[in-house]
């Protein structure tokens, strides 16, 4: 429904300033990732998604392709009942 359920938690120190991955935990619930241009629904808050990154903010890594010329590609997958 595009409410915040928790409020915001605050970087502990040692990770202000870092790379950081987006992680999401979960156990018996349905999830829908949005990377999209535009949020799903308005925000209550203003902030950038991942295509309108200031490039200060990102770290680009080359794709190389591995030794055979040929990618890896890795998918989560959920399986119900596990």
């Amino acid at each position: 429904d595009g409410r915040r359920c928790p409020p915001p938690q605050p970087l502990p120190g040692c990770l202000v300033g870092k790379t950081l991955f987006p992680v999401v935990n979960f156990r018996n619930i349905t999830l829908q990732v949005h990377f999209g241009p535009a949020p799903i629904v308005p925000l209550p808050f203003a902030c950038r998604g991942f295509q309108d990154m200031a490039a200060e903010d990102a770290v680009v890594s080359p794709a190389d392709a591995g030794k055979d010329g040929k990618y890896e590609v890795v998918l989560p997958v959920g399986l119900p009942d596990e």
